[in-house]
């Protein structure tokens, strides 16, 4: 007896007899149905791309789009999906394999691996053995979704990785640009996609990258977390939440910010689990969820509110105070590129000279802001203005004049809080 295609839904006319007794067809001709036999011509006739969209438009609907519920559908697609990598490899796909194709078939609409072991149970060989394939080696271990927190080497490892292929010293910003690439997602390796790891194993992301010896300068590695520690329940009172929140406020002396909970958090669960007594307090994501202002929830526990955004309490002025760049330190780099590029000092001289002093800091592991054009401009207001005060500014002809080296260390100082690296 001839079965339809996976996945696809018989019409309520059609029985299972009816599709048995579907006659061959016509000598040379390749369908049995005449509907069929007049299409087949006119598709051939488009173009190779338009014939391509309608088999993708076409597996797509024969392998889900016509399910009869949401659990017969999802489990349809998973089994169409695993049948169309192995159709793909010319053999039944491992986990990583499907990832793979699956970054590189986008188009295709395939679900990730965690769907695919959910929606049909059990193990990867079990869901292969649903999709009628044959198992794979390891693919009877049950893959946890959670794993352990990331340890200081895996952090090294991913910062590293990504400064390799993006050929740069990459900021936070781009380092999370690339940890979502498919490509990189695909690999087997782990990597932190928050910026959590950084501040858990080395305090700040910049500190993170000093540890990875992509630039220069000293980091502190904390003792590391063993395993994930939580409490025992997941519902959390707001009298918890209170507790909480005064326990770190009598350790250090003052309201904490949401930085001194976090490590004093991360010292308890290391010191309680050395003792062998594991205790944990509620963790920021919870005190937000509830009241998703910080100061909100210092004041429910009748502590001082910090004065943080959308606090009423505070009556400062709110945002950055003064320039990120100062002054003197934008002085400074204009008369560090006068000094090499000398007259005529044009605008365009100075945004090559920036883009090549930008390739030695790199290659020196040097990282420090050079203002462009735009900041020197909205700042003074013209080119030339700042320019005259740069060198007016400029010390006394006695004085010893600063080296590149002299510069350069200044300029790191001056920019260690720089956006991203904080």
């Amino acid at each position: 007896m001839r079965t339809p295609p996976l996945g696809v839904r018989l019409d309520e006319q059609e029985t299972l007899t009816e599709i048995a007794t579907y006659p061959p067809p016509p000598r040379r001709e390749i369908f049995t149905d005449p509907g069929a036999r007049i299409v087949w011509p006119a598709i051939l006739t488009l173009p190779v791309a338009a014939q391509h969209q309608i088999l993708v438009e076409l597996r797509s609907r024969l392998a889900c789009l016509e399910g009869t519920s949401t659990y017969e559908t999802r489990v349809r697609h998973a089994i169409t999906s695993l049948r169309e990598v192995a159709e793909l490899l010319e053999h039944s796909p491992s986990v990583e394999q499907y990832r793979l194709a699956r970054a590189n078939n986008a188009r295709r609409g395939w679900p990730p691996d965690g769907n695919v072991r959910r929606w049909l149970g059990g193990s990867w060989n079990d869901c292969l053995r649903e999709a009628r394939l044959d198992s794979v080696a390891g693919g009877d271990v049950i893959v946890s979704q959670n794993g352990p927190a990331f340890s200081a080497d895996e952090v090294i490892a991913a910062v590293r990785d990504c400064a390799r292929d993006l050929g740069d010293i990459p900021t936070l910003s781009a380092y999370y640009a690339w940890a979502r690439r498919p490509d990189v997602k695909a690999r087997t390796s782990r990597r932190p996609s928050s910026q959590s790891p950084f501040d858990r194993n080395f305090g700040s992301y910049y500190k993170a990258i000093v540890a990875a010896g992509l630039v220069d300068g000293s980091a502190t590695l904390p003792a590391q977390r063993s395993s994930l520690v939580r409490l025992a329940s997941y519902h959390v009172s707001h009298e918890q939440i209170f507790e909480a929140l005064r326990e770190v406020a009598g350790a250090f002396g003052r309201s904490p910010r949401v930085r001194d909970y976090n490590e004093y958090r991360e010292k308890l669960i290391r010191e309680s689990s050395a003792a062998g007594q594991p205790r944990s307090l509620p963790s920021h994501s919870k005190i937000q969820k509830e009241f998703s202002v910080w100061d909100a929830a210092l004041k429910a526990a009748d502590l001082q509110p910090l004065g943080g955004r959308a606090t009423r309490s505070y009556e400062g002025d709110r945002g950055r105070k003064g320039p990120m760049l100062p002054d003197e330190y934008v002085f400074s780099i204009l008369r560090e590129a006068y000094e090499e590029l000398g007259n005529p000092f044009t605008v365009a001289a100075y945004k090559q000279w920036r883009i090549t002093q930008r390739e030695r800091d790199r290659a020196h592991k040097v990282f420090r802001r050079l203002p462009d054009y735009d900041v020197i401009y909205s700042r003074f207001g013209t080119w030339g203005e700042g320019v005259r005060r740069a060198l007016a500014a400029e010390p006394a002809a006695d004085a010893a004049e600063p080296t590149a080296a002299t510069a350069a260390d200044s300029a790191r100082l001056a920019c260690t809080r720089t956006r991203g690296l904080d």
